[in-house]
């Protein structure tokens, strides 16, 4: 079990810190493509990905897919969410502890060095907004994600 000032050394920049970047990617729309029948719907979408200090392409590693709860976005866990709730600066810090958290526990050699991956399922195309019940897209988004995650992200 972590102590607390374990927990807020994590807070602290790592000696060797990860890189962490937003990449753009097209994907299909597969949860539109299911409801109106139609293929291929496309939709340009962004995922954050932490690599390790001294990250080297040649090599193998694990990779930690880490997705959002449902009132945001891939930016969550890094700290570059679009929450907007009164207490949005503490919601903002607990996700910038992430990566250096990571660092740290990598640093001490508590894991091993990964990659991590924050895709997103919300759909921001203009198409879901057109089905009028937010609710409805949201769970379209979410069923067919799978599908997303498997074709266009791994």
């Amino acid at each position: 079990m972590l102590n607390k000032s374990t927990l807020e050394s994590f807070a602290a920049p790592c000696p060797k810190q990860g890189k962490l970047e937003l990449v753009h990617y097209t994907s299909r729309a597969y949860a539109l493509e299911a409801i109106f029948g139609e293929s291929p719907i496309t939709m340009e979408k962004s995922m954050w990905v932490y690599t390790p200090y001294g990250y080297d392409p040649s090599k193998k590693y694990n990779v930690l897919f880490l997705m959002h709860g449902g009132t945001d976005n891939e930016g969550y866990w890094f700290g570059q969410g679009r929450y907007r709730g009164d207490d949005v600066q503490k919601y903002t810090d607990y996700g910038n502890i992430t990566a250096s958290m990571i660092d740290h526990l990598i640093y001490k050699k508590q894991i091993d060095p990964l990659i991590v991956v924050t895709p997103s399922f919300e759909e921001e195309v203009e198409p879901y907004t057109k089905l009028g019940n937010r609710v409805d897209s949201y769970f379209a988004s979410t069923r067919y994600f799978w599908l997303e995650l498997r074709n266009e992200i791994m």
